[in-house]
């Protein structure tokens, strides 16, 4: 018996010892804690218990107690005074079942998880941490990313400053580029035989006009070279038409002076004056007459009709050649706004991070530190340093003093 006294007794005092530097300074529980209950000689009753939103805790063979703004001593008080005396039916090495007391000294209590800390203000990543014994303000602002100006995170996050300059001269060939062959679609829409002068600067930029001129001298030559060409076939085909206009008359006229020659001889021929063999040669001629006035008009109306086709062409390729550039210049326009927006965007970004490099804390001395506690008398808010012990449920809140010049309106804050 007094060697079982002995087992509760370590067991009890490795229970205190255990436990965390809160419960030493009259830590108070709250919503969070997880309570652990212990009983030496009936290992089955150890369990884990959340204290809920309401401040109320359930143990086995207790119930529920409220524990808010309890410490950990009260609670081991009230846990023990409701459960001594108790009995506990357990098995006996020879299998049967038997009623054990509780002792008060083999019954311990202790805190086995706190409640989290929250970290808020110029930090990296705000929020939740877990509670440590030990934990101070410069360890749980690393924890949180170290410092940045809460109005620049998200926006500064991973800026590279000669990274956004870099990509800003990009940008500004991308834009000037862009506008350029805008430019050259423009005049060449025109009839622009050259491209109209532009303040452009650089060596690159020049070189960018320089093979949009070279573009336009080069699309102008070649539009050039099939308008002559089709302006050709049409001046060949109307001279072909006027010959063969000409011819037809020609044709015709002869046709109807030998018709009228047929009828002279048929009418010598019925009267005896001639014999029937010339009118027979004058009908052959005035076939062959008629033959020639119908090849001439099928050749006029083909001539006519290739005419058309022609004018037809170079209708349909200059309104070809108007729409694309057309569609040319409303592809440049977009690619003008799409690049116009990134370098806004490239502008708003060098802007914060440079903003992000000004926020030098340690030029600056250490920000301003408020520890939001909870405490038998409601919440506190006292000023505190990198070296302020934390408890578990407190509240960090961290300000950068800004640099001269900067304002921080979007981040204001009581």
């Amino acid at each position: 018996m007094n060697s079982c006294k002995q087992v509760r007794a370590i067991v009890l005092a490795a229970a205190i010892v255990t436990g965390s530097v809160a419960e030493a300074t009259e830590y108070l529980l709250g919503p969070g804690d997880v309570v652990e209950l212990s009983v030496v000689s009936v290992p089955e009753l150890k369990q884990r218990s959340a204290i809920g939103p309401d401040g109320e805790l359930f143990l086995p063979l207790v119930g529920l107690i409220k524990v808010n703004n309890s410490t950990v001593a009260d609670l081991s008080v009230r846990v023990r005074a409701a459960l001594t005396g108790k009995s506990v039916r357990q098995r006996t090495p020879d299998g049967r079942f038997s009623l054990f007391p509780l002792y008060e000294d083999e019954i311990g209590i202790a805190v086995a998880e706190y409640r989290p800390i929250y970290v808020d203000g110029d930090v990296a990543k705000p929020g939740e941490q877990l509670f440590r014994p030990g934990l101070t303000v410069r360890k749980a602002a690393a924890i949180a990313g170290g410092l940045r100006p809460a109005f620049l995170r998200g926006k500064a996050e991973g800026i590279m400053v000669p990274d956004l300059w870099a990509e800003r001269r990009n940008l500004s060939v991308e834009l000037t580029h862009a506008r350029l062959v805008l430019a050259r679609a423009q005049d060449e829409l025109n009839g622009t035989t050259q491209l109209a002068e532009r303040e452009h600067s650089g060596s690159t930029l020049s070189e960018l006009k320089k093979n949009q001129q070279e573009q336009l001298k080069v699309r102008n030559a070649d539009l050039y070279n099939e308008q002559k060409s089709t302006q050709n076939l049409v001046d060949e085909t109307q001279r072909q038409i006027s010959t063969l206009s000409q011819q037809l008359v020609e044709l015709q006229r002869d046709y109807n002076q030998q018709a009228d020659e047929l009828k002279k001889f048929r009418t010598q021929v019925e009267n005896g004056i001639s014999p029937y063999i010339r009118a027979l040669e004058q009908q052959r001629a005035l076939t062959f007459a008629s033959d020639r006035v119908s090849q001439t008009r099928i050749q006029l109306s083909q001539s006519t009709t290739a005419l058309e086709q022609y004018n037809r062409q170079t209708h349909r390729k200059k309104e070809q050649r108007q729409l694309e550039l057309l569609r040319e210049l409303d592809e440049m326009n977009i690619k003008i706004a799409e690049v116009e927006s990134r370098r806004l965007a490239n502008t708003e970004k060098l802007a914060y991070g440079a903003m992000a490099q000004s926020y030098n804390t340690d030029a600056r001395g250490t920000p301003n530190i408020y520890l939001i506690r909870q405490t038998e008398k409601g919440a506190s808010r006292e000023a505190a340093d990198y070296e302020t012990e934390l408890h578990p449920g407190d509240v960090v809140d961290i300000r950068i003093l800004p640099p001269d010049g900067i304002s921080r309106s979007a981040d204001a804050r009581p």
